[in-house]
């Protein structure tokens, strides 16, 4: 071999090796977007943010919350998500859909439904959580969304009367009282044409006028004491006590109120007209 023809193939040699190396070391750094073969799965947050049940004694309501659930995936990966639902109050609680399963990267419309009960005190920190579980080859990976609950308070009031002395002058009676809503209430009880029956002749004696901050299911009691004058029409009476809840909403223009009936027995001697003459 010549020293030319040597010459020209270290020349090509070296050639070969600097155009190939740029590509080999491009090959060895190289790193796949993680971004891209990982899959993610997020919760949007849980709407509305807050909101207030409205029910009664009798009758409850059903509560809807929703929020998105976003599933990226990499190719030829199938992902299983499992949702679920609770409320720290133990209501029944239901999720619609409960099990997707994406073949493809999307958004699917999550709903919550919470069941209220009757009678549900008041309150004001009940949460509701929703949670996803995603499932896949090697991974699981699990997403959660919350908000608030309120239960507004509802007013209702059942009272009884009771005859402690039903004849003579004075008469005497119980007024009992309950608090039927679902949250601390003040009553004030006053006589039903209070004005009118004095005219006749009739005093009232209430203690006490007012109850205040009864718990829901709590009970009292009020004496109610009955007198009457010598102008009094004689007979029975019938007469009305007004129990009213003081903190009721007046938005209607009116407090929730109840009517407690007695029966006054004026007697003839008593009243009537009757006179008396001295001998």
């Amino acid at each position: 071999m010549s020293s030319k023809t040597g010459h020209a193939l270290l020349m090509l040699a070296m050639f070969l090796i600097t155009s190939v190396a740029p590509l080999v070391q491009s090959a060895t750094y190289s790193s796949p977007d993680l971004a891209q073969v990982r899959p993610s799965v997020t919760l949007s947050v849980l709407e509305p943010q807050a909101q207030n049940a409205t029910i009664s004694s009798t009758t409850g309501t059903t509560m809807t919350y929703t929020a998105d659930l976003t599933v990226t995936k990499p190719p030829l990966v199938t992902v299983t998500v499992k949702l679920g639902a609770n409320c720290s109050a133990k209501f029944p609680t239901s999720v619609t859909p409960d099990t997707i399963t994406f073949s493809q990267t999307s958004t699917v419309l999550i709903t919550v439904t919470v069941a209220v009960p009757a009678k549900t005190l008041m309150s004001n920190n009940i949460v509701v959580t929703l949670t996803a579980t995603a499932t896949m080859p090697g991974l699981i990976i699990t997403a959660t969304s919350s908000a608030g609950l309120g239960i507004a308070q509802y007013f209702e009031i059942a009272a009884k009367s009771q005859t402690l002395t039903g004849t003579g002058n004075p008469q005497k009676f119980n007024i009992d009282i309950k608090n039927a809503g679902n949250g601390n209430d003040s009553f004030s009880l006053d006589i039903v044409d209070r004005a009118a029956l004095e005219k006749e002749g009739f005093r009232f004696e209430l203690s006490p006028t007012t109850i205040s901050d009864l718990q829901p299911n709590g009970n009292a009691s009020v004496k109610l004491t009955v007198s009457y004058g010598l102008a009094t029409s004689s007979g029975k009476r019938d007469i009305k006590v007004l129990v009213t809840s003081m903190n009721s909403n007046q938005s209607a223009g009116k407090r929730s109120s109840v009517q407690v009936p007695i029966i006054v027995d004026v007697g003839a001697l008593g009243g009537g007209g009757s006179q008396t003459y001295l001998m």
